[in-house]
């Protein structure tokens, strides 16, 4: 059966695809998702003959495809197989600046639809615009305002993290760019 990707899923940036073997995964499957998630993947759909696992970050795609290899199962092997059971993976703790604050998995996912709906770069050209006018210091609140004059339904806290974690994402997904822009508007 074919299903229709959509433009979200075609132009996701890191995915990790598995051949679906014959008779499909079987009792794998739920040992596959819960990897996927304890990596990091949120979303998971197939494609073709491929079962696809979307990661936000390229180094959560990195340890999901390292405990791929490190479980020592064939994953392409029909599930009736005899197989060992996999390891579980080794997730990192949630940092103690996020827990409490919002919930991650939210921001993941609204901050992937910033980015494609614009809302990211509009954010970042304001944060870039308050650096050149007054310094790193208050780059954030232009960014800030920049958001919350396109949100005004968020509380201050969460325009402030939501504005903090546009411009995360940029300067890791962008970093050479964003470095270049930062250092053209230092003074020299």
């Amino acid at each position: 059966m074919a299903f229709a990707l959509t433009e979200l899923e075609r132009s996701w940036p890191n995915k990790v695809a598995l051949p679906i073997p014959e008779g499909g995964f079987g009792w794998r499957f739920a040992w596959l998702l819960h990897a996927a998630r304890d990596c990091g993947s949120r979303r998971h759909w197939q494609d073709e003959s491929a079962l696809v696992f979307a990661f936000y970050d390229p180094g959560d795609r990195a340890r999901f495809e390292d405990w791929l290899v490190g479980s020592a199962v064939d994953w392409r092997c029909p599930p009736e197989w005899p197989q060992v059971f996999p390891v579980t993976p080794v997730v990192a703790p949630a940092s103690q600046a996020s827990t409490g604050r919002f919930d991650p998995l939210a921001m993941e996912d609204w901050l992937r639809g910033a980015v494609h709906r614009g809302l990211a770069r509009r954010v970042i050209k304001a944060y870039l615009a308050r650096y050149r006018r007054d310094g790193q210091a208050l780059a954030l609140h232009g960014a800030i305002d920049a958001l919350g004059a396109e949100r005004p339904d968020l509380e201050p806290s969460e325009l402030a993290d939501r504005a903090d974690a546009i411009v995360d994402w940029t300067s890791r997904h962008h970093r050479a760019w964003f470095r270049d822009k930062l250092a053209a508007l230092k003074p020299h």
